[in-house]
């Protein structure tokens, strides 16, 4: 696949739903509960009625915090969007977007050893109704074409260790893995092998 011809605005619905099942088939981990959700409503398009439903406790700092997420498939954007809360145990309510933001600036995102602000905003979930934390989709899709592109690259190069990066996935996918990876959540290498696109 050549990434330089990508177009992500041609990702369609359909891929997105393949993906979804994708996930929901490779991933089977303790404390990860991964589901695809379909709201049953004549009124919406199944584009504005399905999603990805991800939830995975994780520990930072002595605490431990609930990421609560979904991804959906943007009607405008035609591209995957993650729509996320993170609930402190503690308190059992969602940290609001001041303290998200300051968690995740302590977990620095870089691609090829560069920072990437994927600029964090809050937006009503467009199936549920309900206000979010999400990355603004411009960035997003900046990022993931980066991604994609150093991927590609990698390919070339036999000396890099065998990660995550290594692999070239689909947006869906490396939409899901930018926000596990905001909060240094990583899936075992034998996941990321079942997820990869082939070449």
């Amino acid at each position: 696949m050549d990434f330089n011809q990508v177009r992500f605005y041609k990702f369609s619905f359909e891929q997105f739903r393949q993906d979804c099942q994708k996930l929901c088939q490779s991933i089977n981990l303790a404390g990860f509960e991964i589901s695809y959700k379909q709201i049953d409503d004549d009124f919406r398009s199944n584009e504005n009625a399905e999603f990805l439903e991800i939830n995975h406790t994780f520990d930072y700092q002595g605490k431990t915090y609930l990421l609560k997420g979904s991804l959906v498939y943007s009607v405008a954007f035609k591209f995957p969007t993650l729509y996320f809360h993170i609930y402190d145990i503690d308190y059992q309510k969602p940290l609001d977007l001041l303290k998200v933001t300051e968690l995740m600036k302590e977990r620095q995102f870089e691609i090829n050893g560069t920072q990437k602000n994927t600029e964090l905003i809050q937006e009503i979930h467009p199936v549920l109704g309900l206000s979010y934390l999400t990355f603004h989709q411009c960035r997003m899709k900046e990022v993931i074409e980066q991604i994609h592109q150093l991927q590609a690259n990698k390919e070339q190069n036999k000396d890099i260790k065998e990660t995550e990066e290594q692999y070239c996935f689909s947006p869906t996918i490396t939409s899901l893995m930018i926000l596990l990876k905001e909060f240094n959540i990583y899936l075992p290498k034998e996941i990321y092998k079942q997820l990869q696109i082939h070449q």
